[in-house]
């Protein structure tokens, strides 16, 4: 859980490009098929990894921090700095 909230620490900021989405997938599946003893001659996909260790894309959490994030500044009141920010 700690290096998930590091990762996603300030992420409602990023701007995350097709590239670094690769990248970030690449490097997360490598930590999972290591943990799973999965190894690139095994031939198994890595989806099917993720559904057999029941594990969500870390690019999906930082996509439902970013709503969440979202949310919140649209509930505080409108003399706050965030909510001023996103008008404009």
């Amino acid at each position: 859980m700690l290096p998930l909230l590091a990762l996603s620490y300030g992420s409602e900021n990023w701007i995350i490009k097709a590239r670094d989405a690769r990248r970030i997938t690449e490097k997360e599946m490598k930590i999972i098929r290591k943990t799973a003893g999965y190894t690139w001659r095994d031939y198994k996909k890595n989806t099917e990894i993720a559904k057999d260790l029941n594990i969500n894309p870390i690019l999906d959490k930082i996509q439902e921090y970013r709503r969440n994030w979202l949310l919140h500044i649209n509930r505080m009141p409108l003399n706050k700095l965030p909510r001023i920010l996103r008008k404009l």
